[in-house]
C-alpha cells in the first residue's frame, strides 16, 4: 500500500466521525501492528482491536487490563517521556519489560500534551511509519476536540478522578495511576461541588476554575458535567477558603455543595453524590443558604432514598395528624407552632423569637398541644419521633 494511500485512510477515518476507537483500528491495519493511545492520567482511551495479534499483545503488555506503574518507570528514567512530552517528532523505545520496540509520539493541543498514541512493532516498521504517526496524533486530536474532551484532559489527573466518580475502574487500577502521577493526598479530604445557581455556565467556568487553582495551591479542581469539583484538605476547609470560592466567580450566583469528611480517594464517587444531594436538598428545603452541608441534611438524603421504595407518610407520628385536624377545625397553628419548638432544641427563647410570641403565649401552646394529643414533650422519644415526622413531611412535601 503507497504511503499516500495509507495518509487517506487515517484521514478518512476521522472524516466518518465514528469514534476514537475507529480511528486506532484503522491505523492498526494501515500500519500493520498494534496501537493504544493513552491520556495524561495514564488512562488507556483506546486500543486496536481488529487483528488477531492485537489482543495477544495487549494480553501480554497490560495482564491486569491497564498501564502498569513498574513499567512507566522504566521508560520515565530512559528519558523517553521527558522527549515524547517536549517534541512532536515520534520516537522509538526499547525497555525491558517487553520483548518488541516501541514507537510514540504525543497528542498536543496547542502548548499542552493531551495524550500519547504508541505503536507496538510486532511486524518491522515501514518507511512513512513516522510521518503517519503523527498524521496519526493530529486525527486524534481533532477527535478528541469534537469530543470536547481536550480542555479537561489537559489536566493530568482529570481523567483519575472522573473514573473513580463515575466508577470505570478497579482499585489496583486506580493505585496504578495514583503512584504514575505521584498525587499527594491529604489524610482527610472533602469535595466541593460549585454549580451555577441561574445561568448555564460558558467560558467563564473555565476562568474560574483557573482563578481557584492559583488561590488553592494544594487542592485538585476540575470540571464535570457544567459543575466545579474542588477536592480539598479538610483542614483547609474553612470560612477563608469559601470567600475565596465566592471570589473567584467574581458576582456569579453559585451554590457550593460540600461532601461528608472522607479518608480513602475510592470514595470519591460518594462524596461526589453526597455534594450533589446537599444542593439538591437545600433547594427542596426552599433554604437560601449558598452553602449546602451534606452534613446537616444527610437525614433528609435517608428520607429521599427511602421515599423511593415507600410512602414515607406511613412513618409519620399520628400525633401530626391529630394537630393538623384540630388546626383545620379552629383555624389555629399549632402544628407549626410545636415544628418550630422541636427545631429549636426545645429551646422556648428561640422559639418564641423565630415565632413572634410571647414566651408565655408559647408555653400555653405547648401545654395545649401535650393536653389536645396526649402526650408529654419532655420524652425524649417522643421528641425524637415527632422531629423525625417533621423532617420526613418536609423532604416529601
Amino acid at each position: 500500500m503507497e504511503f499516500s494511500e495509507k495518509k487517506a485512510m487515517l484521514l478518512n477515518a476521522l472524516i466518518e466521525r465514528r469514534g476514537l476507537q475507529y480511528i486506532v483500528n484503522v491505523a492498526s491495519q494501515v500500519m500493520n501492528n498494534p496501537i493504544f493511545v493513552y491520556d495524561t492520567s495514564w488512562k488507556i482511551l483506546a486500543k486496536s482491536n481488529s487483528r488477531p495479534e492485537d489482543e495477544e499483545t495487549w494480553a501480554k503488555l497490560f495482564p491486569e487490563g491497564h498501564l502498569v506503574f513498574k513499567d512507566l518507570l522504566e521508560v520515565e528514567r530512559a528519558g523517553i517521556f521527558a522527549q515524547l512530552l517536549n517534541d512532536d517528532k515520534p520516537i522509538f523505545g526499547s525497555f525491558a519489560f517487553f520483548p518488541h520496540r516501541f514507537l510514540g509520539c504525543r497528542v498536543r493541543d496547542k502548548g499542552s500534551v493531551v495524550g500519547i498514541v504508541t505503536m507496538v512493532e510486532i511486524n518491522k516498521a515501514q518507511a512513512g511509519d513516522l510521518e503517519l504517526m503523527v498524521i496519526l496524533s493530529k486525527c486524534i486530536l481533532f477527535e478528541m476536540l469534537y469530543c470536547g474532551r481536550t480542555a479537561m484532559q489537559r489536566i493530568p489527573y482529570f481523567g483519575l478522578f472522573k473514573d473513580l466518580i463515575e466508577g470505570n475502574a478497579q482499585e489496583n487500577e486506580i493505585q496504578e495511576r495514583l503512584s504514575s502521577l505521584r498525587l499527594t493526598l491529604p489524610n482527610y479530604m472533602r469535595l466541593l461541588f460549585i454549580e451555577y445557581v441561574s445561568q448555564k455556565p460558558g467560558l467563564s467556568i473555565y476562568y474560574a476554575r483557573e482563578t481557584l487553582n492559583s488561590l488553592l495551591h494544594s487542592s485538585y479542581s476540575f470540571i464535570y458535567d457544567d459543575s466545579i469539583l474542588l477536592l480539598i484538605n479538610d483542614t483547609c476547609y474553612n470560612d477563608t477558603t469559601i470567600s475565596l470560592i465566592n471570589k473567584s466567580f467574581a458576582g456569579i450566583p453559585i451554590r457550593i455543595g460540600v461532601s461528608r469528611r472522607f479518608q480513602n480517594i475510592m470514595r470519591l464517587q460518594e462524596a461526589y453524590e453526597q455534594a450533589k444531594a446537599a444542593i439538591r436538598i437545600y433547594k427542596k428545603l426552599a433554604s437560601k443558604s449558598s452553602l449546602c452541608l451534606y452534613d446537616n441534611i444527610y437525614i433528609y438524603h435517608f428520607f429521599e432514598t427511602a421515599s423511593k421504595e415507600f410512602d414515607l407518610r406511613n412513618f409519620c407520628d399520628p400525633l401530626i395528624n391529630c394537630l393538623e385536624n384540630y388546626d383545620k377545625k379552629n383555624h389555629t397553628c399549632l402544628k407549626d407552632t410545636l415544628e418550630v419548638y422541636l427545631e429549636s432544641g426545645r429551646n422556648i427563647q428561640i422559639a418564641a423569637h423565630q415565632l413572634h410570641l410571647h414566651k408565655n403565649t408559647l408555653y400555653y401552646r405547648i401545654r395545649k398541644i401535650e393536653e389536645l394529643c396526649s402526650t408529654n414533650l419532655k420524652d425524649e422519644n417522643v421528641c425524637f419521633n415527632l422531629l423525625f415526622s417533621f423532617r420526613i413531611l418536609r423532604i416529601i412535601s
